[in-house]
């Protein structure tokens, strides 16, 4: 799991493109989008029906791996727009920090395609830069497809649809690699200036913030108390209820080191503010503190097998902390996995509630979130279970 967070899913691809929006708002709906992208997304929303327009100085730079088949890509990709537009463009630099479209490749790949590579990739908005990123070199190569599809030429120059968000899940079925029962769900590397597809419980505390160059999803101050003893922060993915699910991602802390209740939390099955569970990953172990915790109309209970003042404590410094929260409802199992993805520090067994929401927050404190993705199966009701 950990060659790269992001990419553990086989066929997702993002499009977050909201650079250089013209005044023209006569483009595509995202249905004619969609009809004709191939393959076909299995999501696509758009920000509104403006175009996004690039000239005769479009620049393309390559960072991490390179090789000569990354180059050839890129120079074709220049050469077709060339072609279908009528535009001439040629522009490589070295420097992808200031390119309007970089190639990120994260490693080497295979020379030749073969059943298992790694095709997945991202291509979404990074401050004023269109970035396709993926693990290996035929992820790239997947990524500009998908960028040339949809161009449409205009006068002096070639645009885009305004797209707020595309998955594609069609180069392979998107399932999960060690439950094939579970779909992908949701991916999110933040890099929208608003926080689309989030419900947060008070949104004026949660905003997307730069930081290191990188967009995260930030929790900038405790949430009201509620009626009952429980987290006071929370985020939730809106658009799934969801069964058996694994949720992962990464989270960083930033309470003072010297508070040894400091904690950050991943909210799941939530029903309403009164009815979820939630794992803490916190600084301490203790009746409250580093637990998985049941919120069922009444103050928080803990219900994680580890004694209390046993379990094992991460959450203790300013850093990233990649975590996991897996349930199966076959059995009512709960693990919590910190940092290390093949152990849990938390597990638990119960089935009070068999279905709901996913989310991340605090008890109290403050921190941030990044790369969060959700494999599931999205609940149907009791006549489907």
């Amino acid at each position: 799991m950990r060659r790269c967070l992001l990419w553990i899913f086989s066929t997702a691809a993002f499009i977050s493109l909201v650079k250089g929006v013209s005044g023209d708002t006569a483009g595509p709906s995202s249905r004619d989008i969609k009809r004709h992208l191939m393959p076909v997304p299995r999501q696509l929303t758009l920000i509104s029906k403006s175009r996004l327009s690039f000239g005769p100085d479009l620049s393309i730079a390559m960072a991490g791996y390179r090789e000569s088949r990354l180059e050839r890509a890129a120079r074709r990709l220049l050469d077709r727009l060339s072609a279908r537009t009528g535009v001439p463009l040629s522009l490589l630099i070295d420097d992808p920090e200031t390119a309007d479209l970089a190639f990120r490749c994260r490693g080497s790949g295979s020379a030749f395609p073969a059943l298992g590579s790694p095709e997945s990739y991202a291509l979404s908005l990074s401050g004023r830069q269109v970035l396709i990123e993926a693990p290996g070199p035929l992820g790239i190569l997947r990524g500009i497809e998908t960028f040339c599809q949809p161009v449409e030429t205009t006068q002096g120059g070639f645009a885009l649809p305004a797209v707020m968000r595309l998955v594609e899940s069609a180069y392979a079925a998107a399932r999960h690699p060690h439950d094939p029962g579970l779909e992908l769900l949701a991916v999110d590397t933040f890099r929208e200036d608003r926080p689309y597809g989030w419900q947060p419980n008070a949104p004026y505390i949660w905003e997307i913030r730069e930081e290191g160059g990188e967009r995260a999803f930030h929790l900038t101050a405790a949430g009201p108390s509620g009626p009952v003893r429980a987290p006071r922060s929370w985020a939730l993915l809106q658009e799934y209820d969801v069964s058996d699910f694994v949720f992962s991602g990464r989270m960083r802390c930033f309470a003072a080191l010297d508070n040894p209740h400091r904690d950050l939390v991943v909210v799941f099955h939530f029903q309403d503010p009164t009815h979820f569970y939630y794992v803490h990953f916190s600084a301490s172990s203790d009746e409250s503190h580093n637990i998985i915790g049941l919120v069922d109309g009444r103050d928080r209970v803990k219900i994680n097998l580890e004694p209390a003042g046993k379990s094992t404590v991460r959450l203790t410094d300013h850093d990233y902390h990649d975590f996991k929260v897996t349930y199966e409802s076959s059995s009512g199992m709960i693990s919590a996995y910190l940092d290390d993805m093949a152990a849990p520090i938390l597990t638990a067994a119960d089935r009070t509630f068999s279905h709901g929401r996913v989310g991340i927050g605090s008890f109290d404190d403050t921190g941030s979130f990044d790369t969060i993705i959700l494999w599931g199966k999205v609940w149907k009701g009791k006549d489907h279970d």
